[in-house]
């Protein structure tokens, strides 16, 4: 079950940068990838050396104690099309709206996750820290994307590539 949990995290990671990233704008989905790269994968190193929670079944088990998988490909590939979809120029709620959602989903498929498979064991972890975490790590990598581009952000986006 995990297994067929990893292959299909692969599969739907792939699908939606190839259908939901246009050719245009490659570049700043791989600007955006690789910031959310750069957070998950220390944040997830940081906290399973901390003890705050362990995952039982990886793919690197000599290598690392965290989950490849979800960290460097499934939440950097969530975090890039939050940026290229993130609704600049619209209302103050469909920002936060949008800012929250993702995490809220993220953490209700990790629930799941960690109910029903040995993918992920909190130990000294909550689903409320997670999202917290999720929140701070996605709105860090949409600013670095904003920072950038040079994305406007107290009005309509200033992009070139759109």
């Amino acid at each position: 079950m995990e297994r067929i949990i990893l292959i299909g995290a692969w599969i739907v990671s792939i699908t939606a940068l190839i259908v939901f990233v246009p050719l245009r704008r490659w570049r700043e989905a791989a600007v955006a990838f690789m910031a959310g790269q750069s957070i998950t994968w220390i944040t997830s190193i940081t906290f399973v050396e901390w003890g705050l929670f362990e995952n039982p079944v990886r793919e690197f088990t000599k290598a690392t104690s965290a989950n490849f998988t979800f960290n460097f490909i499934f939440y950097p590939t969530v975090g890039a099309l939050h940026c290229l979809y993130y609704p600049y120029g619209k209302s103050l709620a469909m920002r936060v709206l949008s800012s929250v959602s993702i995490p809220t989903v993220l953490v209700g498929l990790l629930l799941l996750v960690r109910t029903h498979t040995q993918l992920l064991r909190y130990i000294h972890y909550t689903w409320y820290i997670n999202w917290l975490v999720f929140v701070i790590g996605y709105f860090a990598v949409r600013k670095y994307y904003e920072w950038f581009f040079q994305i406007e952000t107290a009005g309509k986006a200033a992009r070139g590539a759109s």
